[in-house]
């Protein structure tokens, strides 16, 4: 008799195994479906003109930034002031000198 349940358990297996397949298949054919209605709706909405985006880029205007010599004077300020105070070369300014790359707490 164990040979008669164990395959009834065997085909409920099989049996349940292809439902859930069937989900899971069902599942992704309705994702795919959403993401083609999305597409849709949003190149119907583009070719109607209610479309936001499509306002967007009419009412925007670029801003193409312009620089003056006067923008970066007071970095030039700051720099040729920290390179006068450096009076002498120390050791951490040899190029030559290994880098410590230790971390410590």
């Amino acid at each position: 008799m164990k040979s008669g349940s164990s395959s009834n358990d065997i085909q409920k297996r099989k049996v349940c195994k292809l439902q859930e397949e069937e989900e899971e298949e069902a599942k992704v054919e309705k994702f795919f479906a959403l993401i083609e209605n999305i597409r849709e709706r949003g190149d119907w909405l583009m070719k109607s003109g209610n479309g936001r985006r499509k306002g967007n880029k009419r009412s925007k205007k670029l801003v193409q930034p312009t620089f003056e010599l006067q923008d970066f004077a007071q970095y030039h300020k700051q720099q040729t002031t920290l390179s006068h105070t450096k009076t002498k070369p120390t050791a951490d300014d040899d190029p030559h000198q290994p880098i410590d790359l230790k971390l410590r707490l």
